[in-house]
This record gives C-alpha cells, sequence and structure tokens, in this order.
C-alpha cells in the first residue's frame, strides 16, 4: 500500500474505530442506567462498515475468524479499556463496583447484544487463537478479560508478528520479477491456493536443490494471492512440546491477521534431532494457514499435499540473465559473456550476485574471477 492509499486508510481506520466505541460506550451507559434503576436511554444502533479495500481492522479481524456479533463486542470491549480513557470507569459503574475497571464475561453477558456464554470457553475463538486473555480470579465470570497486546497494535493499524514468533521465522520479500519457467510455477501455485475450497488447504512441497530458487518461487506464488511468506528453518523448529503447540497456536492467529504463509525449510545436509523431526511432523500434520515444505525429496504425508519440482533457471534463461545483467560490462569482458553464461549453472540471485560484485570492481575482470 502506497502512501497516499495508507493515509487514507489509516483516517478510515481510526473513524470506523472511534465510532464503535462510541457505540459501545453507549452500550455500557445503558447498563448503568440498568443497575442504577435510572431512566433507560436508546440502544445504539448498528452501523454497517464502509466499503472498502482493505475493510477497517476491526472488520477484518472479524471476518479473518468468523467471529460473531457478540465476540467482536467482546473483543472490542476488551480493547476499549486500553485505547480510551473512559472504560475503566465505566465498567466500573456498569458492575457496581468501583474497583472492577476492567471487563468481565458478567458484564459482557449482561451489556452486550446476543450474549453467548460459548464465546469465553477454551475452545471458543477469542481465547483458542489467543485474541483475548483471561486474568486470574476466584470466579469465572468476574476474572478480568484482556485483549491480546498483538490485537490492540492490530486494531491500530500496525501489522507485525507476535515477538514471541520472531526468534523463529524471517520474512521473505518476493522477488518483482520470475524467469518465466519458474514464474510460470509460482503462477500455478497461487491458483492452487486460489482453488482450493476452504480449508484445510493443501501441504505444498517445492522440491529440489536449489534453496534459493525454491524461496523466490514461494515468495512469488504468495504475493500473487495477497499473502506475505515468512521461513522457518528447520532446525530453529522448538522442541518444548507446550513450546510448540503455543508457537503453532501463535502463528495461526498472525497469520489470519497478517495473511500469511509459512514455508518450513528442509536442510538434509543437517540431521534434525529426534525432538525436531517430532515437531517437523506435528506442523506437516496441522491444518490451518497456507503451509509449504521445502525439500530435496518429496516427503510422505497423511495429509493432502501438492509437490513442484524447482529447479533454476533454464539454460537459455541464464544465458538472457547474463546477457542482460553484463550488457554494461561487456566492454571490459572482451566479448567473452556468452563464454561466462556457459561456465555457470546458478540461480538468478546468485547471477545477480556475481554481477554486482563485478560491477563494484574498478579494473577489468576475467570471466574466471565470477566465481
Amino acid at each position: 500500500m502506497d502512501a497516499p492509499l495508507a493515509d487514507e486508510w489509516s483516517a478510515l481506520n481510526q473513524g470506523y474505530l472511534a465510532g464503535e466505541l462510541e457505540r459501545l460506550h453507549a452500550l455500557l451507559q445503558h447498563r448503568v442506567a440498568v443497575v442504577n434503576d435510572a431512566p433507560l436511554p436508546e440502544l445504539p444502533a448498528v452501523v454497517a462498515a464502509p466499503e472498502h479495500d482493505p475493510p477497517p481492522a476491526l472488520v477484518a479481524l472479524s471476518r479473518a475468524f468468523g467471529l460473531s456479533s457478540f465476540e467482536r463486542d467482546l473483543l472490542l470491549l476488551c480493547a476499549a479499556v486500553e485505547l480510551d480513557a473512559r472504560f475503566p470507569h465505566l465498567c466500573a459503574a456498569a458492575q457496581d463496583n468501583p474497583e472492577c475497571t476492567y471487563p468481565t464475561l458478567r458484564l459482557a453477558l449482561a451489556a452486550l447484544p446476543e450474549a453467548d456464554w460459548h464465546a469465553l470457553t477454551p475452545t471458543g475463538v477469542l481465547r483458542r487463537w489467543g485474541l483475548i486473555e483471561l486474568n486470574e480470579g476466584h470466579l469465572l465470570t468476574t476474572r478480568p478479560l484482556r485483549a491480546s497486546e498483538q490485537v490492540l497494535h492490530y486494531l491500530m493499524g500496525q501489522r507485525a508478528l507476535d515477538e514471541q514468533l520472531l526468534p523463529f521465522v524471517d520474512p521473505l520479500a518476493p522477488p518483482e520479477q520470475l524467469v518465466g519457467s519458474q514464474q510460470q510455477q509460482a503462477v500455478a501455485l497461487a491458483l492452487a491456493w486460489e482453488q482450493a475450497e476452504g480449508w484445510p488447504l493443501p501441504l505444498v512441497q517445492l522440491c529440489g536443490e536449489a534453496v534459493e530458487d525454491k524461496r523466490m518461487v514461494a515468495a512469488f506464488a504468495a504475493a500473487c494471492v495477497g499473502l506475505r511468506l515468512f521461513v522457518l528453518r528447520s532446525e530453529a523448529l522448538p522442541i518444548n512440546w507446550r513450546e510448540l503447540v503455543e508457537y503453532w497456536s501463535l502463528w495461526c492467529r498472525d497469520a489470519a491477521l497478517l495473511r500469511a504463509a509459512l514455508l518450513i525449510e528442509v536442510d538434509d545436509t543437517l540431521p534434525l534431532e529426534r525432538e525436531q523431526v517430532r515437531s517437523l511432523h506435528y506442523l506437516l500434520e496441522q491444518r490451518g494457514p497456507p503451509l509449504l515444505l521445502a525439500v530435496r525429496e518429496r516427503r510422505v504425508v497423511q495429509r493432502h499435499s501438492l509437490s513442484f519440482e524447482i529447479g533454476r533457471p533454464l539454460p537459455a534463461e541464464q544465458r538472457k540473465l547474463w546477457h542482460d545483467l553484463l550488457a554494461p560490462y561487456a566492454a571490459h569482458l572482451n566479448g567473452a559473456v556468452e563464454q561466462v553464461a556457459n561456465q555457470f549453472n546458478l540461480s538468478e540471485g546468485a547471477i545477480q550476485a556475481a554481477v554486482q560484485e563485478f560491477g563494484q570492481r574498478s579494473h577489468p575482470v576475467a570471466p574466471n574471477d565470477l566465481r
């Protein structure tokens, strides 16, 4: 999203969020009137979300997780006490307790429309994906509720990965373009994702020895369908079982928020420990966000999977890359561009790096110096 569009979306998002906070404020004021046996103010009307692409963050979040209207309002209530200074006092007044300056399940069930107890069960969307957190307390219905930090950032328009995931994954930026043969594979992968009917998506296996090329194809395909790609190297897999399960839960949440895909990269030259193999098998069997596996040879998995054999650019494509990139330096090569092109079998990135290094030198270099 370029700067003008980002500014336009930010203003739209802030305006919509402010309007929703006002609606929620009116709902709590209505509850305060009930508690105090005072005249009841008129209940606020639900305002339709603006037609905009991308939609406001609250709308996008609700769609991503399929939130009911009650779950959506409950999440907004948990965020409101962080985002609007009026809400802590209002929560206390609505619960007739000056110390309860925070949302609770009891308050939500009493004040919000279409109340649903299931919304706060461990298997409900809000807790299962870590959108809200339940603090300590004696009674379930009076325990403090809070929105996760990640949700707060998201509602304010900040799209960043949870800090707990940062030690495990790295972002992969898509290439501006690919050579023809690899672009065809990337487009085929993107179409497979688009044609998959809901969840679960198939596991995508990218096979072959060309590590960098597999990354480029995966990142390009992800960008084609509006996904951000992150890579998890197999040697970085969490081995503690509880940590692994928590990692996957956090990843699923953030993948939905950020529209992200995960590429698990297995280096067959580095043997995995038994616990890492177990962790890898666990992740490969999970249903959820788009998942890719980069390996030399196709793995047998207990789920539907698609495989693509990813190689380096074809010889003719490599020659064209060498000719195009070395064109400014052709005079220094004394007509040896073709010799250079025929001498190596490299990925596009490796060719670009070699030419960049060559261009930084201040003296003519022989073709063999490009090794």
